[in-house]
């Protein structure tokens, strides 16, 4: 499986989930965004086209640009705490296209930095999405949380 993590405008590509990641999945892919870089978001899509990832993994940040890019290549995504909304700023260039969004959505209900049951009511009718609520978590994901979902939602068959 092909895979693409999008970290976090705060975080970088390091560190014991993306080791999980690299471990996990055939091809695994973490690039370091410079999200207000006016270039970040095409020069994603592009990479996400020429590579033709099996799904995109983004939290926060990055998980605004996993939902425009699924929205516009019909990728699967995993999103956790997706900034879809209350961002501190608008990188430049990103535009949702016309597909569904097909996934997961994690949502740390004990989020502060990007509400919950603001982006819960922005996605609860897209029906190819499940939202997983998870109770006691705020804005970065544990790593138990991450491995969990990552686990359950793509099965080692799958691969």
């Amino acid at each position: 499986m092909n895979v693409l993590y999008l970290h976090g405008l705060e975080s970088k590509p390091t560190g014991p989930k993306m080791e999980h990641l690299k471990d996990r999945f055939t091809n695994y892919y973490a690039p370091e965004i410079d999200y207000e870089d006016p270039d970040a978001y095409e020069e994603i899509l592009d990479l996400c086209i020429a590579e033709e990832f099996d799904m995109i993994i983004g939290s926060s940040m990055g998980g605004y640009f996993a939902h425009a890019i699924g929205t516009t290549l019909g990728t699967p995504v995993i999103m956790f705490n997706p900034a879809l909304h209350s961002r501190s700023f608008n990188p430049y260039g990103v535009v949702c296209g016309e597909k569904p969004i097909d996934g997961v959505c994690v949502l740390g209900m004990d989020d502060d930095v990007i509400d919950p049951i603001t982006t819960y009511n922005m996605l609860k009718n897209d029906e190819k999405l499940a939202i997983f609520p998870i109770q006691g978590a705020g804005h970065r994901t544990s790593f138990a949380n991450f491995v969990d979902v990552i686990e359950k939602v793509v099965p080692v068959e799958v691969e």
